[in-house]
């Protein structure tokens, strides 16, 4: 049928007829890729059999997808073929598919590590029974506009500036943002056509959302540089007493907390009532006072940026997010260490 960009694809799906067979996603944004791939299989038939195939196995064995795509369910149930693969470990599968005299099931393919150009791409460009999808890799402006689109839909009101923030720390991942934006949503109680405005201040009591007491010594052992408390803090990320997430939250929110302390002393505010109205509890303001001198407002702001990378490497890996976590977090409590000293 046809190649189109992801930004075609809405339409180019609601004029596919039923003899197409193929429909390839592909390209540097795989997020989206996958999103489409998922439309496009409930546009085929929500209720219908889902057949998860991958690429490795159409490399050993190509006739295996004719064969699935031509065999009927037990029950005369419709079936849709899922694969999942790499490269151009697929083509000679979507070769003989192509070429197959008839076919009962359609066939979605998400490929990674192919361009327009690749012999794959090319070849299902050119026939009648495909369709191919390119996903370009995503610019901020553009991920921010649909983060904001979500959010009208979740029944938020999303400045741009907020938008922005999550789309850098989600790695420009629109599925990753999307999961964001449902949490704030779960947290303001939005519902679609209200208007629950989102602003720094929620984002902030969000980030905050965390067990204080079960929080605290390993927040002040990695903000202090308490590195004779360091070891067995960090462990409990291991033995499932500390959440990751928790822990990451709990170091943004105080990051934040620190920079709008010291906006408020360079304005002139006593230091005391800074804290107070930073929302700081007494318990915590002693630790506060402490990470104050080690973290002046240069090296915070270089920490915040440390941790929206780190929240975003999190997210799209999460099988490493304690590794990730525990590494990050030895070198935040080093340098707190090393101001100590200075």
């Amino acid at each position: 049928m046809a190649k189109v960009k992801s930004d075609q694809f809405n339409g180019a799906l609601a004029k596919a007829g039923p003899d197409i067979r193929l429909f390839l996603f592909y390209g540097a944004d795989e997020a989206n890729s996958a999103a489409l791939a998922q439309k496009t299989r409930l546009h085929l038939g929500k209720d219908a059999e889902k057949v998860d195939i991958s690429g490795a196995q159409l490399k050993e064995d190509p006739a295996s997808l004719v064969q699935e795509a031509a065999s009927l369910s037990l029950f005369g149930d419709k079936r849709t073929l899922f694969v999942v693969g790499k490269g151009e470990e697929c083509r000679t599968a979507i070769t003989m598919l192509l070429e197959a005299e008839k076919v009962e099931n359609p066939v979605i393919v998400q490929l990674s590590g192919i361009t327009d150009k690749s012999a794959t791409a090319k070849l299902v460009a050119s026939d009648k029974y495909a369709l191919g999808c390119i996903s370009y890799q995503p610019e901020l402006g553009h991920v921010a506009q649909s983060i904001r689109a979500m959010a009208q839909e979740k029944g938020l009101a999303m400045p741009r500036e907020i938008a922005e923030s999550i789309a850098r720390y989600t790695r420009l991942d629109r599925r990753l943002a999307g999961i964001e934006v449902e949490k704030i949503a779960l947290y303001l109680d939005a519902e679609p056509g209200g208007r629950k405005t989102v602003d720094n201040v929620v984002m902030a009591q969000l980030a905050a959302e965390t067990d204080e007491d079960a929080l605290a010594p390993a927040l002040n052992a990695i903000m202090s540089g308490q590195m004779a408390q360091l070891p067995a803090q960090l462990a409990r990320l291991s033995d499932g007493s500390l959440q990751p997430i928790l822990l990451l939250r709990a170091l943004e929110a105080r990051a934040a907390k620190l920079g709008q302390i010291h906006t408020a002393i360079r304005a002139g505010q006593d230091n005391n009532k800074a804290i107070q109205y930073a929302g700081i509890f007494p318990k915590e303001k002693s630790n506060v006072q402490m990470q104050l001198q080690r973290w002046r407002p240069a090296a915070v702001a270089r920490l915040t940026e440390r941790l929206i990378d780190l929240h975003g490497r999190m997210m799209q890996s999460s099988q490493d997010a304690i590794r990730l976590l525990t590494q990050e977090c030895t070198a935040i409590a080093i340098n707190a260490a090393r101001s100590k000293r200075r």
